[in-house]
Protein backbone atom coordinates (compact mmCIF):
# COMPACT_ATOMS: atom_id res chain seq x y z
CA UNK A 1 0.00 0.00 0.00
CA UNK A 2 3.05 2.19 -0.13
CA UNK A 3 2.90 4.96 -2.86
CA UNK A 4 6.50 4.55 -3.88
CA UNK A 5 7.07 3.33 -7.36
CA UNK A 6 9.73 0.47 -6.86
CA UNK A 7 9.88 -2.46 -4.53
CA UNK A 8 13.21 -1.13 -2.70
CA UNK A 9 11.32 2.10 -2.07
CA UNK A 10 8.54 0.39 -0.84
CA UNK A 11 10.18 -1.71 1.49
CA UNK A 12 11.69 1.75 2.84
CA UNK A 13 8.89 3.35 3.54
CA UNK A 14 7.24 0.03 5.10
CA UNK A 15 10.12 -0.15 7.76
CA UNK A 16 9.84 3.60 8.15
CA UNK A 17 6.76 3.81 9.58
CA UNK A 18 6.62 0.08 11.53
CA UNK A 19 9.84 1.46 13.41
CA UNK A 20 8.13 3.13 15.77
CA UNK A 21 5.82 0.44 16.02
CA UNK A 22 8.01 -2.92 17.01
CA UNK A 23 10.52 -0.34 18.93
CA UNK A 24 8.43 -0.35 21.49
CA UNK A 25 8.16 -3.96 21.69
CA UNK A 26 12.10 -3.71 21.26
CA UNK A 27 12.48 -1.69 24.33
CA UNK A 28 9.98 -3.86 26.65
CA UNK A 29 12.24 -7.07 25.63
CA UNK A 30 15.57 -5.03 26.48
CA UNK A 31 14.36 -3.89 29.72
CA UNK A 32 13.31 -7.30 30.16
CA UNK A 33 16.59 -9.08 29.40
CA UNK A 34 18.33 -6.30 31.50
CA UNK A 35 16.08 -7.23 34.83
CA UNK A 36 16.73 -11.10 34.38
CA UNK A 37 20.44 -10.44 33.71
CA UNK A 38 20.65 -8.85 37.26
CA UNK A 39 18.77 -11.58 39.22
CA UNK A 40 19.96 -14.77 37.37
CA UNK A 41 22.79 -15.68 35.14
CA UNK A 42 22.16 -15.20 31.31
CA UNK A 43 22.15 -18.62 29.40
CA UNK A 44 20.46 -19.60 25.85
CA UNK A 45 18.09 -21.78 28.18
CA UNK A 46 17.02 -18.44 29.92
CA UNK A 47 17.20 -16.70 26.87
CA UNK A 48 14.86 -18.77 25.58
CA UNK A 49 12.75 -18.45 28.50
CA UNK A 50 12.92 -14.98 28.96
CA UNK A 51 11.34 -14.21 25.10
CA UNK A 52 8.05 -16.76 25.65
CA UNK A 53 7.63 -15.28 28.78
CA UNK A 54 7.68 -11.63 27.30
CA UNK A 55 5.64 -13.02 24.39
CA UNK A 56 2.77 -14.94 26.79
CA UNK A 57 2.37 -11.99 29.36
CA UNK A 58 1.18 -9.88 26.40
CA UNK A 59 -0.62 -12.31 24.87
CA UNK A 60 -2.04 -13.15 28.39
CA UNK A 61 -3.06 -9.23 28.81
CA UNK A 62 -4.81 -9.75 25.44
CA UNK A 63 -6.58 -12.87 26.03
CA UNK A 64 -8.54 -11.55 29.10
CA UNK A 65 -9.78 -8.34 27.15
CA UNK A 66 -10.57 -10.61 24.35
CA UNK A 67 -12.19 -13.20 26.48
CA UNK A 68 -14.04 -10.60 28.67
CA UNK A 69 -15.77 -9.29 25.40
CA UNK A 70 -16.39 -12.46 23.64
CA UNK A 71 -17.45 -14.78 26.22
CA UNK A 72 -20.58 -12.16 26.74
CA UNK A 73 -21.33 -10.80 23.01
CA UNK A 74 -21.33 -14.68 21.75
CA UNK A 75 -24.72 -15.73 23.68
CA UNK A 76 -26.01 -12.42 23.21
CA UNK A 77 -25.90 -12.03 19.60
CA UNK A 78 -27.01 -15.38 19.24
CA UNK A 79 -29.61 -14.76 21.53
CA UNK A 80 -30.51 -11.66 20.04
CA UNK A 81 -31.02 -13.07 16.50
CA UNK A 82 -34.38 -15.00 17.91
CA UNK A 83 -35.81 -11.14 18.62
CA UNK A 84 -36.66 -10.58 14.62
CA UNK A 85 -37.61 -7.08 15.10
CA UNK A 86 -34.55 -5.57 17.15
CA UNK A 87 -32.75 -7.60 14.55
CA UNK A 88 -34.16 -5.73 11.92
CA UNK A 89 -33.78 -2.25 14.03
CA UNK A 90 -30.30 -3.12 13.68
CA UNK A 91 -29.70 -3.56 10.53
CA UNK A 92 -31.52 -0.52 9.80
CA UNK A 93 -28.91 1.40 12.14
CA UNK A 94 -26.16 -0.23 10.64
CA UNK A 95 -27.63 0.54 6.59
CA UNK A 96 -27.61 3.98 8.33
CA UNK A 97 -24.06 4.06 9.46
CA UNK A 98 -22.61 2.44 6.70
CA UNK A 99 -24.38 5.38 4.27
CA UNK A 100 -22.23 7.60 6.56
CA UNK A 101 -19.27 6.18 6.09
CA UNK A 102 -20.21 5.48 1.93
CA UNK A 103 -20.45 8.86 1.37
CA UNK A 104 -16.98 9.84 3.23
CA UNK A 105 -15.85 7.32 0.81
CA UNK A 106 -17.13 8.62 -2.55
CA UNK A 107 -15.85 11.96 -1.31
CA UNK A 108 -12.24 10.98 -0.86
CA UNK A 109 -12.32 9.12 -3.82
CA UNK A 110 -13.53 13.13 -5.90
CA UNK A 111 -10.95 14.51 -3.71
CA UNK A 112 -8.31 11.83 -5.12
CA UNK A 113 -9.40 12.11 -8.64
CA UNK A 114 -9.50 15.81 -8.61
CA UNK A 115 -6.27 16.18 -7.54
CA UNK A 116 -4.45 13.20 -9.93
CA UNK A 117 -6.77 15.65 -12.33
CA UNK A 118 -4.94 18.66 -12.04
CA UNK A 119 -1.72 16.58 -11.46
CA UNK A 120 -1.90 14.98 -14.70
CA UNK A 121 -2.37 18.05 -16.86
CA UNK A 122 0.99 19.57 -15.34
CA UNK A 123 2.58 16.32 -15.94
CA UNK A 124 1.84 16.25 -19.62
CA UNK A 125 2.75 19.07 -20.29
CA UNK A 126 6.18 20.22 -18.82
CA UNK A 127 7.30 16.91 -16.85
CA UNK A 128 8.42 14.32 -19.22
CA UNK A 129 10.40 12.18 -17.04
CA UNK A 130 7.15 11.89 -14.89
CA UNK A 131 5.06 10.35 -17.19
CA UNK A 132 5.35 7.00 -17.05
CA UNK A 133 4.67 6.77 -13.31
CA UNK A 134 1.74 8.86 -14.02
CA UNK A 135 0.96 6.17 -15.91
CA UNK A 136 0.85 3.77 -12.73
CA UNK A 137 -1.22 5.74 -11.35
CA UNK A 138 -3.98 6.25 -14.07
CA UNK A 139 -4.13 2.67 -14.05
CA UNK A 140 -5.65 2.93 -10.50
CA UNK A 141 -7.97 4.93 -11.63
CA UNK A 142 -11.79 4.09 -12.70
CA UNK A 143 -11.53 3.00 -16.33
CA UNK A 144 -14.34 5.66 -17.61
CA UNK A 145 -12.72 8.38 -15.54
CA UNK A 146 -9.59 7.63 -17.25
CA UNK A 147 -10.68 7.28 -20.95
CA UNK A 148 -12.23 10.65 -20.59
CA UNK A 149 -9.76 12.25 -18.97
CA UNK A 150 -7.31 11.33 -21.93
CA UNK A 151 -9.97 12.67 -24.44
CA UNK A 152 -9.59 15.91 -23.31
CA UNK A 153 -5.93 16.25 -21.92
CA UNK A 154 -4.04 13.17 -24.15
CA UNK A 155 -2.91 15.49 -26.29
CA UNK A 156 0.30 17.63 -24.95
CA UNK A 157 0.52 21.58 -25.70
CA UNK A 158 3.10 23.81 -24.50
CA UNK A 159 1.64 26.11 -22.16
CA UNK A 160 0.68 29.86 -22.76
CA UNK A 161 3.15 32.56 -21.84
CA UNK A 162 0.70 33.66 -19.03
CA UNK A 163 0.64 30.30 -17.53
CA UNK A 164 1.53 29.26 -14.34
CA UNK A 165 3.60 26.36 -14.17
CA UNK A 166 3.73 23.89 -11.38
CA UNK A 167 6.96 22.22 -10.54
CA UNK A 168 6.03 18.18 -9.09
CA UNK A 169 8.79 16.16 -8.29
CA UNK A 170 8.42 12.02 -7.43
CA UNK A 171 7.76 12.72 -4.00
CA UNK A 172 4.30 14.61 -5.16
CA UNK A 173 3.53 11.31 -7.21
CA UNK A 174 4.19 9.05 -4.55
CA UNK A 175 1.97 10.98 -2.09
CA UNK A 176 -0.71 11.09 -4.89
CA UNK A 177 -0.43 7.38 -5.62
CA UNK A 178 -0.89 6.44 -2.13
CA UNK A 179 -4.11 8.45 -2.02
CA UNK A 180 -5.55 6.54 -4.58
CA UNK A 181 -4.74 3.65 -3.39
CA UNK A 182 -6.53 4.35 -0.19
CA UNK A 183 -9.37 6.18 -1.70
CA UNK A 184 -10.10 3.66 -3.95
CA UNK A 185 -9.73 0.35 -1.94
CA UNK A 186 -11.93 2.17 0.62
CA UNK A 187 -14.42 3.00 -2.24
CA UNK A 188 -14.51 -0.60 -3.36
CA UNK A 189 -15.05 -1.59 0.15
CA UNK A 190 -17.80 0.26 1.08
CA UNK A 191 -19.77 -0.24 -2.16
CA UNK A 192 -19.08 -4.21 -1.33
CA UNK A 193 -20.33 -3.98 2.01
CA UNK A 194 -23.17 -2.01 1.55
CA UNK A 195 -24.56 -4.19 -1.38
CA UNK A 196 -24.62 -7.23 0.87
CA UNK A 197 -26.09 -5.49 3.77
CA UNK A 198 -28.99 -4.04 1.92
CA UNK A 199 -29.25 -8.10 0.73
CA UNK A 200 -29.07 -8.94 4.19
CA UNK A 201 -31.93 -6.47 5.51
CA UNK A 202 -34.25 -7.08 2.61
CA UNK A 203 -34.09 -11.00 3.51
CA UNK A 204 -34.96 -10.13 7.28
CA UNK A 205 -37.99 -7.96 5.69
CA UNK A 206 -39.07 -10.56 3.70
CA UNK A 207 -39.54 -12.87 6.94
CA UNK A 208 -42.04 -10.56 8.27
CA UNK A 209 -43.75 -10.46 5.23
CA UNK A 210 -44.13 -14.66 4.59
CA UNK A 211 -44.82 -15.09 8.92
CA UNK A 212 -48.42 -14.25 7.71
CA UNK A 213 -48.31 -16.09 4.63
CA UNK A 214 -51.54 -18.94 4.67
CA UNK A 215 -49.90 -21.34 1.97
CA UNK A 216 -46.35 -21.38 4.49
CA UNK A 217 -44.64 -21.31 1.09
CA UNK A 218 -41.73 -19.00 1.48
CA UNK A 219 -41.59 -15.74 -1.16
CA UNK A 220 -38.84 -13.64 -1.59
CA UNK A 221 -39.11 -10.27 -2.63
CA UNK A 222 -36.07 -10.43 -4.76
CA UNK A 223 -34.98 -14.10 -5.45
CA UNK A 224 -31.44 -15.63 -6.24
CA UNK A 225 -30.82 -17.58 -9.37
CA UNK A 226 -28.66 -20.25 -8.76
CA UNK A 227 -25.61 -20.68 -11.17
CA UNK A 228 -26.55 -23.99 -12.32
CA UNK A 229 -23.49 -24.42 -14.39
CA UNK A 230 -20.60 -24.48 -11.76
CA UNK A 231 -21.88 -27.39 -9.20
CA UNK A 232 -25.16 -28.68 -10.83
CA UNK A 233 -25.06 -31.84 -8.80
CA UNK A 234 -25.39 -29.76 -5.63
CA UNK A 235 -27.40 -27.34 -6.58
CA UNK A 236 -30.50 -29.70 -7.37
CA UNK A 237 -29.47 -31.63 -4.20
CA UNK A 238 -29.94 -28.04 -1.94
CA UNK A 239 -33.31 -27.33 -4.20
CA UNK A 240 -34.58 -30.67 -3.43
CA UNK A 241 -34.37 -30.25 -0.05
CA UNK A 242 -34.72 -27.03 0.67
CA UNK A 243 -37.66 -25.93 -0.69
CA UNK A 244 -39.63 -22.94 -0.11
CA UNK A 245 -42.12 -24.57 2.14
CA UNK A 246 -38.99 -26.14 4.16
CA UNK A 247 -37.37 -22.55 4.04
CA UNK A 248 -40.75 -20.93 5.28
CA UNK A 249 -41.10 -23.36 8.48
CA UNK A 250 -37.17 -22.69 9.18
CA UNK A 251 -37.18 -18.89 8.67
CA UNK A 252 -40.63 -18.27 10.51
CA UNK A 253 -41.54 -20.75 12.94
CA UNK A 254 -37.87 -22.55 13.86
CA UNK A 255 -35.20 -19.94 13.78
CA UNK A 256 -36.16 -17.76 16.76
CA UNK A 257 -36.82 -20.83 19.03
CA UNK A 258 -33.59 -22.52 18.11
CA UNK A 259 -31.14 -19.74 18.38
CA UNK A 260 -32.72 -19.16 21.58
CA UNK A 261 -31.86 -22.36 22.91
CA UNK A 262 -28.50 -21.86 21.69
CA UNK A 263 -27.96 -18.46 23.21
CA UNK A 264 -28.73 -19.70 26.75
CA UNK A 265 -26.53 -23.02 25.79
CA UNK A 266 -24.12 -20.59 24.96
CA UNK A 267 -24.70 -18.43 28.28
CA UNK A 268 -24.27 -20.97 30.23
CA UNK A 269 -21.22 -22.32 29.05
CA UNK A 270 -19.79 -18.96 29.49
CA UNK A 271 -20.92 -18.64 32.90
CA UNK A 272 -18.35 -22.09 33.38
CA UNK A 273 -15.94 -20.50 32.30
CA UNK A 274 -15.70 -17.17 34.21
CA UNK A 275 -16.50 -18.81 37.30
CA UNK A 276 -13.80 -21.07 36.15
CA UNK A 277 -11.32 -18.28 36.08
CA UNK A 278 -12.03 -16.63 38.98
CA UNK A 279 -11.71 -19.87 41.28
CA UNK A 280 -8.71 -22.05 39.34
CA UNK A 281 -6.28 -20.74 41.93
CA UNK A 282 -8.19 -22.86 45.01
CA UNK A 283 -6.96 -25.69 44.83
CA UNK A 284 -8.44 -27.36 47.63
CA UNK A 285 -11.28 -28.05 47.46
CA UNK A 286 -11.65 -27.79 43.75
CA UNK A 287 -13.90 -25.11 42.75
CA UNK A 288 -12.94 -24.43 38.46
CA UNK A 289 -15.84 -26.35 37.08
CA UNK A 290 -13.76 -27.97 33.88
CA UNK A 291 -10.99 -29.73 36.84
CA UNK A 292 -14.32 -31.11 38.06
CA UNK A 293 -15.22 -32.43 34.89
CA UNK A 294 -11.55 -33.45 33.93
CA UNK A 295 -11.74 -35.85 37.46
CA UNK A 296 -15.29 -37.35 36.52
CA UNK A 297 -13.56 -38.31 33.05
CA UNK A 298 -10.73 -39.87 34.89
CA UNK A 299 -13.02 -42.37 37.45
CA UNK A 300 -14.22 -43.18 34.70
CA UNK A 301 -11.70 -43.91 32.55
CA UNK A 302 -13.06 -42.97 29.26
CA UNK A 303 -10.29 -41.27 27.34
CA UNK A 304 -13.08 -40.72 24.14
CA UNK A 305 -14.81 -38.47 26.35
CA UNK A 306 -11.87 -36.84 27.73
CA UNK A 307 -10.72 -35.74 24.46
CA UNK A 308 -14.46 -34.95 23.55
CA UNK A 309 -14.55 -32.55 26.26
CA UNK A 310 -11.31 -31.01 26.12
CA UNK A 311 -11.78 -30.22 22.27
CA UNK A 312 -15.17 -28.75 23.15
CA UNK A 313 -13.96 -26.55 25.96
CA UNK A 314 -10.87 -25.30 24.41
CA UNK A 315 -12.44 -24.68 21.32
CA UNK A 316 -15.07 -22.49 22.71
CA UNK A 317 -12.18 -20.32 23.98
CA UNK A 318 -10.88 -20.03 21.09
CA UNK A 319 -13.92 -18.71 19.36
CA UNK A 320 -14.56 -16.44 22.02
CA UNK A 321 -11.27 -15.07 21.94
CA UNK A 322 -11.10 -14.99 17.88
CA UNK A 323 -14.57 -13.41 17.86
CA UNK A 324 -13.38 -10.57 19.47
CA UNK A 325 -10.04 -10.07 16.95
CA UNK A 326 -12.93 -10.58 14.03
CA UNK A 327 -14.66 -7.22 15.80
CA UNK A 328 -11.71 -5.42 16.47
CA UNK A 329 -11.62 -2.02 14.54
CA UNK A 330 -8.64 0.09 15.08
CA UNK A 331 -9.68 4.00 13.69
CA UNK A 332 -10.58 2.08 10.38
CA UNK A 333 -7.25 1.14 9.53
CA UNK A 334 -7.34 -2.50 11.30
CA UNK A 335 -10.63 -4.43 10.99
CA UNK A 336 -11.49 -7.43 9.03
CA UNK A 337 -14.28 -6.31 6.48
CA UNK A 338 -16.18 -9.51 5.35
CA UNK A 339 -16.63 -10.20 1.45
CA UNK A 340 -13.25 -10.61 1.18
CA UNK A 341 -12.75 -6.94 1.72
CA UNK A 342 -9.90 -6.87 3.77
CA UNK A 343 -6.44 -4.91 3.17
CA UNK A 344 -3.57 -6.32 3.39
CA UNK A 345 -2.28 -5.00 6.54
CA UNK A 346 -5.12 -6.01 8.36
CA UNK A 347 -4.95 -9.35 7.50
CA UNK A 348 -1.11 -9.55 8.82
CA UNK A 349 -2.36 -7.74 12.11
CA UNK A 350 -5.35 -10.24 12.06
CA UNK A 351 -2.74 -13.13 12.00
CA UNK A 352 -0.21 -11.75 14.37
CA UNK A 353 -2.39 -11.49 16.67
CA UNK A 354 -4.07 -14.95 16.39
CA UNK A 355 0.16 -16.33 16.59
CA UNK A 356 0.23 -13.83 19.62
CA UNK A 357 -2.87 -15.55 21.46
CA UNK A 358 -2.79 -18.85 20.95
CA UNK A 359 0.48 -20.37 23.68
CA UNK A 360 -1.48 -17.83 26.39
CA UNK A 361 -4.87 -19.52 25.34
CA UNK A 362 -3.42 -22.68 25.94
CA UNK A 363 -1.79 -22.02 29.41
CA UNK A 364 -4.93 -20.59 30.67
CA UNK A 365 -6.86 -23.84 29.22
CA UNK A 366 -4.31 -25.80 31.17
CA UNK A 367 -4.96 -23.44 34.42
CA UNK A 368 -8.31 -24.09 34.27
CA UNK A 369 -8.44 -28.16 33.93
CA UNK A 370 -5.37 -27.48 37.18
CA UNK A 371 -2.90 -29.51 35.23
CA UNK A 372 -0.12 -26.56 35.00
CA UNK A 373 2.12 -27.94 37.98
CA UNK A 374 3.61 -23.77 38.52
CA UNK A 375 0.31 -23.07 38.54
CA UNK A 376 -1.44 -25.57 41.19
CA UNK A 377 2.08 -25.55 43.22
CA UNK A 378 1.75 -29.19 43.42
CA UNK A 379 5.03 -31.28 44.27
CA UNK A 380 3.60 -34.53 42.35
CA UNK A 381 2.31 -32.56 39.27
CA UNK A 382 2.91 -34.13 36.11
CA UNK A 383 4.59 -31.88 33.75
CA UNK A 384 2.13 -31.54 30.30
CA UNK A 385 3.71 -31.98 26.98
CA UNK A 386 3.02 -28.29 26.44
CA UNK A 387 4.60 -26.92 29.11
CA UNK A 388 7.83 -29.26 28.72
CA UNK A 389 8.15 -27.52 25.52
CA UNK A 390 6.96 -23.80 26.01
CA UNK A 391 8.19 -23.85 29.82
CA UNK A 392 6.36 -21.23 32.68
CA UNK A 393 6.13 -17.78 33.29
CA UNK A 394 8.26 -18.10 36.33
CA UNK A 395 11.52 -16.58 35.16
CA UNK A 396 10.49 -12.73 36.71
CA UNK A 397 8.95 -13.20 40.19
CA UNK A 398 5.62 -10.72 40.06
CA UNK A 399 4.94 -12.31 36.70
CA UNK A 400 4.81 -15.82 38.69
CA UNK A 401 3.54 -14.84 41.56
CA UNK A 402 0.49 -12.50 41.20
CA UNK A 403 0.25 -11.73 37.19
CA UNK A 404 -0.26 -14.91 35.95
CA UNK A 405 -2.68 -16.18 38.50
CA UNK A 406 -4.87 -12.87 39.33
CA UNK A 407 -4.93 -11.15 36.05
CA UNK A 408 -7.89 -13.68 34.85
CA UNK A 409 -10.27 -12.17 38.15
CA UNK A 410 -9.62 -9.32 35.91
CA UNK A 411 -12.10 -10.75 33.19
CA UNK A 412 -14.68 -10.93 35.36
CA UNK A 413 -14.97 -6.92 35.46
CA UNK A 414 -14.96 -7.19 31.42
CA UNK A 415 -17.87 -9.21 31.03
CA UNK A 416 -19.39 -7.38 33.47
CA UNK A 417 -18.67 -4.16 31.54
CA UNK A 418 -19.58 -5.79 28.07
CA UNK A 419 -23.23 -6.83 29.70
CA UNK A 420 -24.14 -3.59 30.67
CA UNK A 421 -22.74 -1.69 27.69
CA UNK A 422 -20.43 0.54 29.51
CA UNK A 423 -17.92 0.16 26.45
CA UNK A 424 -20.92 1.39 23.87
CA UNK A 425 -22.33 4.11 26.28
CA UNK A 426 -19.18 5.46 26.86
CA UNK A 427 -18.57 5.83 22.32
CA UNK A 428 -21.85 6.90 22.58
CA UNK A 429 -21.32 10.04 24.61
CA UNK A 430 -18.35 10.56 22.91
CA UNK A 431 -20.43 10.92 19.97
CA UNK A 432 -19.65 7.72 18.35
CA UNK A 433 -23.30 6.82 17.15
CA UNK A 434 -24.09 3.12 18.70
CA UNK A 435 -26.95 1.11 18.40
CA UNK A 436 -28.92 1.45 22.24
CA UNK A 437 -32.66 0.82 22.82
CA UNK A 438 -35.05 3.61 23.50
CA UNK A 439 -32.07 6.44 22.40
CA UNK A 440 -33.05 9.27 20.32
CA UNK A 441 -30.55 9.20 18.05
CA UNK A 442 -30.70 5.69 17.38
CA UNK A 443 -34.07 5.68 16.65
CA UNK A 444 -33.40 8.72 13.90
CA UNK A 445 -30.72 6.16 12.60
CA UNK A 446 -33.19 3.57 11.91
CA UNK A 447 -35.63 5.61 10.41
CA UNK A 448 -33.20 7.04 7.88
CA UNK A 449 -31.95 3.30 7.41
CA UNK A 450 -35.51 2.11 6.91
CA UNK A 451 -35.71 5.31 3.89
CA UNK A 452 -32.35 3.88 2.59
CA UNK A 453 -33.36 0.28 2.02
CA UNK A 454 -36.48 1.80 0.43
CA UNK A 455 -34.93 2.97 -1.82
CA UNK A 456 -32.82 0.82 -2.55
CA UNK A 457 -35.82 -1.98 -2.85
CA UNK A 458 -37.20 0.57 -5.77
CA UNK A 459 -34.25 1.10 -7.72
CA UNK A 460 -34.05 -3.07 -7.97
CA UNK A 461 -37.25 -2.93 -9.02
CA UNK A 462 -36.81 -0.47 -11.63
CA UNK A 463 -33.72 -2.52 -12.67
CA UNK A 464 -35.96 -5.97 -12.51
CA UNK A 465 -38.73 -4.72 -14.54
CA UNK A 466 -36.42 -3.07 -17.63
CA UNK A 467 -34.56 -6.60 -17.34
CA UNK A 468 -37.50 -8.09 -17.87
CA UNK A 469 -38.83 -5.15 -20.93
CA UNK A 470 -35.09 -5.59 -22.56
CA UNK A 471 -34.74 -9.65 -22.33
CA UNK A 472 -38.27 -11.69 -21.38
CA UNK A 473 -36.43 -14.74 -21.00
CA UNK A 474 -35.23 -12.98 -17.52
CA UNK A 475 -38.76 -13.87 -16.04
CA UNK A 476 -38.61 -17.20 -13.96
CA UNK A 477 -40.96 -19.13 -11.93
CA UNK A 478 -40.06 -20.51 -8.21
CA UNK A 479 -41.20 -23.77 -6.53
CA UNK A 480 -44.49 -22.23 -5.74
CA UNK A 481 -45.56 -20.92 -9.11
CA UNK A 482 -44.68 -17.38 -8.86
CA UNK A 483 -43.32 -15.54 -11.50
CA UNK A 484 -40.36 -12.72 -11.07
CA UNK A 485 -37.94 -10.89 -12.77
CA UNK A 486 -34.20 -11.98 -12.81
CA UNK A 487 -32.75 -10.26 -9.52
CA UNK A 488 -28.77 -9.09 -10.72
CA UNK A 489 -26.21 -9.63 -9.16
CA UNK A 490 -25.60 -6.65 -5.89
CA UNK A 491 -21.85 -7.66 -5.34
CA UNK A 492 -20.63 -6.88 -9.16
CA UNK A 493 -17.66 -9.45 -8.29
CA UNK A 494 -16.97 -12.77 -9.87
CA UNK A 495 -19.93 -12.14 -12.81
CA UNK A 496 -20.27 -11.87 -16.33
CA UNK A 497 -20.82 -8.46 -17.47
CA UNK A 498 -24.45 -9.07 -18.38
CA UNK A 499 -25.48 -10.47 -14.85
CA UNK A 500 -23.88 -7.06 -13.31
CA UNK A 501 -26.58 -4.56 -12.68
CA UNK A 502 -25.73 -0.83 -13.45
CA UNK A 503 -23.33 1.17 -11.04
CA UNK A 504 -25.95 3.95 -10.49
CA UNK A 505 -28.54 1.12 -9.13
CA UNK A 506 -26.92 0.95 -4.93
CA UNK A 507 -25.79 4.59 -4.19
CA UNK A 508 -26.53 6.12 -0.91
CA UNK A 509 -28.52 8.97 -0.80
CA UNK A 510 -25.94 11.35 -0.35
CA UNK A 511 -25.03 10.83 -4.29
CA UNK A 512 -28.38 9.86 -6.18
CA UNK A 513 -26.99 10.91 -9.43
CA UNK A 514 -23.22 9.64 -9.19
CA UNK A 515 -22.21 6.25 -11.14
CA UNK A 516 -20.11 4.67 -9.44
CA UNK A 517 -17.81 3.83 -12.32
CA UNK A 518 -16.91 7.63 -12.34
CA UNK A 519 -16.52 9.85 -9.64
CA UNK A 520 -18.45 13.45 -9.42
CA UNK A 521 -15.27 15.21 -10.19
CA UNK A 522 -15.33 13.19 -13.35
CA UNK A 523 -18.99 14.41 -14.00
CA UNK A 524 -18.40 18.32 -13.00
CA UNK A 525 -14.88 18.33 -14.90
CA UNK A 526 -14.85 16.73 -18.09
CA UNK A 527 -18.67 16.16 -18.76
CA UNK A 528 -18.75 19.33 -21.28
CA UNK A 529 -18.32 18.14 -24.58
CA UNK A 530 -14.79 19.67 -26.25
CA UNK A 531 -15.56 19.97 -30.15
CA UNK A 532 -11.67 19.81 -30.14
CA UNK A 533 -10.72 16.56 -31.91
CA UNK A 534 -7.26 15.33 -30.03
CA UNK A 535 -4.57 13.08 -31.50
CA UNK A 536 -4.51 9.41 -29.21
CA UNK A 537 -1.30 8.59 -30.90
CA UNK A 538 0.68 9.33 -27.70
CA UNK A 539 2.49 6.79 -26.26
CA UNK A 540 1.10 7.41 -22.86
CA UNK A 541 -2.19 7.71 -23.86
CA UNK A 542 -2.00 4.55 -25.88
CA UNK A 543 -0.58 2.88 -23.10
CA UNK A 544 -3.10 3.61 -20.31
CA UNK A 545 -5.66 2.95 -23.27
CA UNK A 546 -4.58 -0.58 -23.58
CA UNK A 547 -4.24 -1.32 -19.69
CA UNK A 548 -8.07 0.39 -19.37
CA UNK A 549 -9.34 -2.45 -22.67
CA UNK A 550 -7.60 -4.78 -20.31
CA UNK A 551 -9.68 -4.28 -16.97
CA UNK A 552 -13.04 -4.82 -16.23
CA UNK A 553 -15.95 -2.51 -17.73
CA UNK A 554 -19.46 -1.14 -16.78
CA UNK A 555 -21.62 -2.84 -18.92
CA UNK A 556 -23.40 -0.36 -21.57
CA UNK A 557 -26.46 1.47 -21.04
CA UNK A 558 -29.22 -0.27 -22.81
CA UNK A 559 -32.12 1.42 -25.00
CA UNK A 560 -34.54 1.20 -22.12
CA UNK A 561 -33.30 2.99 -19.17
CA UNK A 562 -34.97 6.04 -19.56
CA UNK A 563 -38.79 4.13 -19.49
Amino acid sequence: MAGDFTPLKKLKTALLENLIFYGVFAVTFIVLLIYVAIHHTISMDNLKVICITASNTWGLLLLIVLLGYGLVEIPKSVYESSRHNRRLNYYYFKVAKLSAEKCEADEAMDDALEQIQNTFQAVITTHNHLRPLMEVILDKCPTDWTNRMLTRFGNPQEPSRGSRIVAYSENDLVRLHANILKASQANHRTRIQWNYLIDRVIAWEDVSKNSMNPSRVYKPSFPTVSDQSDIPLLHHLTKAIYTPRVEWYWKCRMRSPFFKGLGVLLAIFSFMVVWSELTFSIINPKLSVFALLLDVCKRTESYFVTELFSIASLSYLCVCAYYTVFKIRVFNYYYLAPHHQTDEYSLIFCGMLLCRLTPPLCLNFLSLMHLDSHVTKLKDGMETAFTGIMGHMDVIPWISEGFNVYLPIVMCLFCLATFLEIGTRFLHFMGIEQFIVDDEMTADLIKDGMELVKREKNKRSKQTDRSRLVNPSYAFSDASGTTYGNRLSSSGVGNDDHERPPSHQFESSCRPQRDSGESSVGIGLLGDSDPTDYSTTKSLEQSLRQSSANRSHVPKTNMFDDV
